[in-house]
């Protein structure tokens, strides 16, 4: 039963009540002089009245123990830290960013070689096996072939709209292909509380193996007294999850509640004090300025009294007839249907984990392609990167070897103009640059999110620095450095003269 019922039957029986008891009272008192206005107003006001007051007691106690556990307005999400964008800048160029770990889910598979070999051949979306166009032709579709048993359609004498979709059913198991690969990250988190002492207790362990065998208890005794263990606090777990606005109101509650069983199934509750956040996007735009903004909110944590861990995770799909054949209604064109997820996990800024990070990456800062005097443009915000960062290779932002991965479709013609200046600017090769946006076609919300994690996964398996430029936008973007982590190359480098 929903509230809206409740709450009419609670206003129901207390009008009754009420007006049981003054009628009754009033007809046992017949020497009573009452006017009908005062006798309307008591019948009904006063029901009414009283009906008002609990609820505004309710509210206001609901209100005050409310947890902000789920933002269901993306404007919320959306909204820049208490500083402002520059100031943020400013205090933080030049930090970099750990990440622990990333995980895509893509019709071309979630293994970054055969992401890139499909990008590379440019290969063409394939007639799907279940969609059909106008009920005859068939979609050019990329569907993620591991969720193909889910795309039975419901046979029904009646076009009434199923109460969860396939493309939520869809998105509910994208979202657990990108936890499964990020299980045993987050598992390994959750049984980890560091020592903040731990280097002296080795250092004195050692120094104990020197001593006399008759001072070795005395010496452990002492060494005890003065290096008290100390435990830094457990990282918390941030959790913004992005679902597309053409998932209805109902079935992203029920998506979210699907994503805490998985949590829980986990464990990550029992470990982590565990903050989810839930918001829609319509469009790429979107879901760009999410990210952007998460991450720099990231930044302005006091880590070292409140570490916290930031998972950024999002999945799309319109792999669902009845979607498409609502959008072909409303524009009268076909579409290429797609599907995809990415998740990407923060550490926390003291790095209080024993879990190395996979790679670095510089704060993000935003650009337009319209140059003014109070904004930047895309070659000088790689230019502040590359002064601040310090990662230019032979007079250039990337070495030969190197890629530019971005977002923008081909009909973006101003992110084109952008990339050719940069292309020339930083003489970087046109097969240098790897647009994700084939990847989604017309499904687009979950592109920079895509990019983002590609970006990461390059950098991670070929040790070398990827440039990430979000430029879904027409008009602004905004560009990162995405750096292998030091332990990575030191092991490469250690491994290379081993063999």
């Amino acid at each position: 039963m929903s509230k809206t019922v409740r709450w009419i039957i609670f206003t129901i029986i207390v009008l009754v009540i009420c007006d049981w008891v003054i009628i009754s009272y009033w007809r046992d008192n017949n020497e009573i002089e009452v006017s009908s206005t005062i006798l309307i107003n008591m019948l009904i006001g006063l029901p009414l009245a009283i009906v008002f007051g609990v609820f505004a007691m309710t509210w206001l106690f609901g209100f005050a123990k409310r947890k902000p556990d789920v933002l269901a307005d993306s404007a919320i999400i959306e909204e820049s830290p208490s500083r402002t964008e520059d100031e943020i800048k400013i205090m933080h160029i030049g930090q970099k960013i750990s990440v622990l770990a990333t995980a895509v889910s893509t019709p071309f598979g979630e293994n970054l070689t055969q992401i890139m070999r499909a990008l590379d051949d440019k290969k063409m979306p394939d007639p799907d096996p279940l969609l059909k166009f106008q009920e005859s032709y068939p979609y050019l579709s990329r569907r993620i072939e591991s969720l193909i048993l889910l795309n039975d359609q419901e046979s029904s004498a009646s076009h009434a709209r199923p109460l969860f979709t396939d493309r939520a059913k869809r998105v509910d198991q994208i979202t657990t292909q990108l936890l499964k690969q990020l299980a045993l990250v987050l598992q390994s988190i959750q049984i980890k509380n560091l020592n903040s002492n731990e280097d002296e207790h080795n250092k004195a362990k050692n120094q104990q193996a020197r001593l006399h065998p008759e001072w070795v208890s005395q010496t452990k005794k002492t060494v005890s007294e003065e290096l008290p263990t100390v435990y830094r606090s457990h990282p918390s777990l941030k959790i913004v999850y992005i679902l597309p606005s053409h998932i209805s109101e109902v079935e992203r509650d029920t998506l979210f509640d699907l994503l805490k069983y998985h949590l829980n199934l986990m464990g990550i509750h029992e470990q982590h004090d565990v903050d989810l956040f839930m918001t829609h996007v319509e469009s790429n735009e979107a879901t760009q300025r999410i990210i952007h903004n998460a991450v720099m909110a990231h930044l302005e944590i006091d880590h070292e009294s409140s570490p916290q861990l930031l998972l950024i995770m999002g999945a799309d799909s319109w792999i669902d007839q009845s979607h498409l054949d609502v959008k072909f209604n409303q524009q009268q064109k076909a579409v290429q249907p797609s599907e995809g997820g990415f998740a990407v996990l923060f550490s926390d800024q003291q790095s209080t984990t024993d879990i190395e990070p996979i790679v670095d990456i510089t704060i993000p800062l935003t650009y337009k392609s319209h140059q003014s005097a109070e904004t930047l443009n895309l070659i000088q915000v790689i230019e502040q990167l590359q002064q601040a960062y310090n990662f230019q290779k032979n007079d250039k932002v990337l070495g030969d070897d190197e890629i530019v991965f971005t977002d923008h479709a081909v009909t973006h013609t101003k992110s084109l103009v952008d990339l050719m200046s940069v292309s020339d600017h930083f003489q970087i090769e046109e097969d240098q640059f790897v647009s994700i946006s084939p990847i989604l076609n017309d499904t687009a919300a979950m592109v920079s999110g895509l990019s983002f994690g590609l970006a990461l996964e390059n950098s991670v398996e070929n040790k070398k620095n990827t440039l990430l430029i979000h430029n879904a936008e027409s008009q602004s973007g905004s560009c990162w450095m995405v750096m292998p982590a030091k332990h990575y190359i030191d092991e490469s480098a250690s491994q290379g003269e081993s063999a």
